[in-house]
């Protein structure tokens, strides 16, 4: 399933699956994947997920999602206090493209520090559940090793939320284009 907001479009091709926001005023683009299979709580039974994305071309205002639940993207910032548990990347008056680890619980949101500056590189991002009392993310750069556990205890996301992986990227209300290449995505317990 995807949703488009103001030119944004998500398009099947050789390199992936390609989501882009156009620039327009408020662009933004959404996938989502229903887990088949799953009951309503993605997060019982401690997840294993991930997703392996490729940044081709970030604006220069840019907030993008990867990850377990479904955060509001409407081509304005995207709102993080859905319950959900995955990756945000940050990005501002052309500024450091950050990412970061990202959780909440229904009314709160907690995020790690920025994990690593994105470029135009190809990152592996994978979510452990922990039970109900914490998630671990990890991180892949090029190849490179996976990165060591960054673990978040609070705002734990529990039961309630459709069963759905999200991908999704907004321009934050300025006119600027961004694509980023899904290259894949799993999701086990």
């Amino acid at each position: 399933l995807s949703t488009l907001t103001g030119g944004g479009r998500v398009t099947f091709d050789t390199d992936g699956v390609l989501i882009v926001t156009s620039a327009t005023g408020t662009s933004g683009s959404k996938l989502r994947t229903r887990l088949m299979g799953v009951a309503d709580d993605i997060f019982a039974g401690s997840p294993l997920a991930g997703v392996k994305i490729l940044g081709n071309n970030q604006g220069t205002d840019m907030d993008a999602y990867f990850g377990l639940g479904t955060p509001t993207a409407t081509g304005g910032a995207i709102v993080y206090t859905i319950r959900h548990a995955g990756f945000k990347i940050l990005r501002a008056a052309s500024g450091t493209e950050s990412l970061f680890a990202t959780q909440a619980d229904g009314t709160t949101e907690t995020a790690s520090a920025a994990l690593v500056t994105v470029a135009t590189q190809t990152i592996e991002l994978i979510i452990k559940g922990n039970g109900t009392t914490s998630f671990d993310y990890y991180t892949r750069v090029n190849g490179a090793a996976l990165s060591s556990a960054t673990n978040i205890t609070a705002n734990v996301p529990t039961a309630g939320n459709v069963p759905f992986m999200s991908v999704m990227v907004s321009n934050n209300a300025v006119a600027s284009n961004t694509d980023f290449y899904l290259h894949g995505l799993f999701y086990e317990r």
